[in-house]
C-alpha cells in the first residue's frame, strides 16, 4: 500500500509544479506524458501476482493454439483472441500482453481526460483514487474494451459516427459486456427534452424491475459471463460497489451529490462545446446513479456499471470548474474555494482508496515488478 501512496505523491508534487511552471496547453500534455509513464510502466511490468485475473490471462496466452478461422469464430471473445495471436508472433513471453493492454487501457484513458477536462491533473489523480487503476490490473481485458470504447464516444461526440460504431463492435468482440455501450449513442445524438428525461427515467425503472430476467438472458447467451451471478469473492471482481448493498449506495449518494452540486449554477461554461460535453457528463452519471441503485445487488451489473462510473473522474472536475465559475466572490476568494473544493475531493476519495487497499481488492499487494524478480 505504501508503494502506491509514494508513487501517487510523486506524482502529485511534479504534477503541482508543472502546474505552476506552464501554459495550460503544454502542462496538460506533460501531465498526462508523466501520467503514462509512471502508472502505465508499473501496470505494464507488474509481475504475475499483482491483479487477480492476471494469471488468467498469461495462461490463455502461453496455451496458444494456431490461429485459423475456425477457432477463431468460435471464440468467446474473437478480437482478444486474434490480438493475442498477433501478439505472439512477437514473443512468446506473457508479459508482452499484459504490457500492452496495461500501455493501450491508461493511454485510452489519457486521451479521453484530455477530450473532456480542464484540470487534467486532477483528472489523472481521480483515476487512482477512485480505484480504476487498481481495477484494471485485475479485470484487463475489461478496461481494454473500456478504453477502446471511450476513445469511440470521443469520435461520436466529433460526429464520427462510423468511427463509433466500428470501434464499439471491436469493444464488443473483446468484452461482451461492452454490449452496454450503445446507450451512448442516444445519450450524445438525440436532444434531451424534459419528457424525454422522463421518459428515460420510467424506461430505467422498467429496466431495473427487470434485470433478474436481462441478466438471465445476457448469460445465456454468453455463458461464459454466468459466473459473475456468484459472490464477487469467488469470482475476484470485488470493488468498494460490490462489497456490500451499503456500500453501493454511499457511493451513489455521493455521485448524486456531485451532480446536484454540478446543476447549482446558473451560469454556463463561455465555450460552448465544454458546456454540451458537461451536459453530455451529467447525463451519464445521472444514468449511473439510476442504475446503481436499481442494480446494487449484481454483481455483473455492477461489472457493467464501469463503463459508465469511469466517467466521474472526467467529470468532477468539470463539476468544480463549474461551481468556481458560479461562485460569488472575489478573485482571491475563488482561488481558495477552488484550492478547497480540488483538496477536499481527494481527501475524500482517499478514505475509500485506503479502505480497498487495505482489504487488497483485486489482488494489487504486494506489488512486485518484473524488472526486479
Amino acid at each position: 500500500m505504501i508503494f502506491y501512496f509514494t508513487l501517487l505523491m510523486i506524482y502529485v508534487v511534479i504534477g503541482v509544479v508543472v502546474q505552476l511552471q506552464f501554459n495550460d496547453r503544454l502542462r496538460n500534455k506533460l501531465q498526462t506524458i508523466l501520467f503514462i509513464v509512471i502508472f502505465g510502466s508499473v501496470s505494464a511490468t507488474r509481475a504475475m501476482n499483482v491483479g487477480t485475473d492476471t494469471k488468467l490471462y498469461r495462461n490463455l496466452f502461453e496455451n496458444h493454439r494456431p490461429f485459423t478461422w475456425q477457432s477463431l469464430s468460435s471464440s468467446k471473445y474473437p478480437l482478444y483472441d486474434l490480438y493475442s495471436d498477433c501478439l505472439y508472433l512477437f514473443s512468446h513471453d506473457a508479459q508482452l500482453i499484459i504490457a500492452v493492454t496495461a500501455l493501450l487501457t491508461i493511454f485510452g484513458v489519457a486521451i479521453t481526460i484530455n477530450y473532456y477536462v480542464h484540470n487534467v491533473l486532477l483528472a489523472n489523480v481521480l483515476y487512482i483514487t477512485m480505484y480504476f487503476y487498481f481495477t484494471s490490473m485485475n479485470i484487463g481485458r475489461q478496461f481494454l474494451a473500456i478504453s477502446i470504447l471511450l476513445v469511440a464516444t470521443i469520435l461520436l461526440r466529433q460526429g464520427h459516427q462510423w468511427w463509433f460504431w466500428c470501434l464499439g463492435i471491436c469493444a464488443v468482440l473483446i468484452h461482451a459486456t461492452a454490449l452496454i455501450g450503445v446507450l451512448f449513442w442516444p445519450m450524445s445524438q438525440l436532444k434531451w427534452t424534459k419528457l424525454k428525461l422522463v421518459l428515460s427515467g420510467l424506461a430505467s425503472v422498467v429496466i431495473v424491475s427487470l434485470y433478474s430476467y436481462l441478466t438471465r438472458g445476457f448469460t445465456q447467451i454468453f455463458s461464459a459471463y454466468s459466473m459473475y451471478q456468484n459472490d464477487p469473492a469467488v469470482t475476484g471482481t470485488e470493488t468498494l460497489l460490490s462489497q456490500s448493498h451499503g456500500g453501493t449506495l454511499f457511493v451513489m449518494l455521493f455521485y448524486a451529490g456531485v451532480i446536484v452540486i454540478g446543476r447549482m449554477g446558473q451560469v454556463p461554461f463561455t465555450e460552448d462545446i465544454r458546456e454540451k460535453q458537461f451536459g453530455f457528463l451529467t447525463l451519464i452519471m445521472a444514468l449511473v446513479v439510476v442504475l446503481g441503485v436499481g442494480f446494487s445487488h449484481n454483481i455483473l451489473m455492477t461489472r457493467v456499471l464501469t463503463y459508465f462510473t469511469i466517467y466521474a473522474t472526467f467529470y468532477i472536475p468539470e463539476v468544480i470548474d463549474r461551481y468556481c465559475l458560479n461562485y460569488h466572490g472575489t478573485l482571491y476568494e475563488k482561488m481558495v474555494v477552488r484550492m478547497v473544493a480540488i483538496g477536499g475531493t481527494v481527501m475524500v476519495t482517499l478514505v475509500p482508496l485506503g479502505v480497498q487497499l487495505s482489504k487488497n481488492l483485486s489482488m494489487v499487494i504486494p506489488y512486485t515488478s518484473v524488472l526486479f524478480e
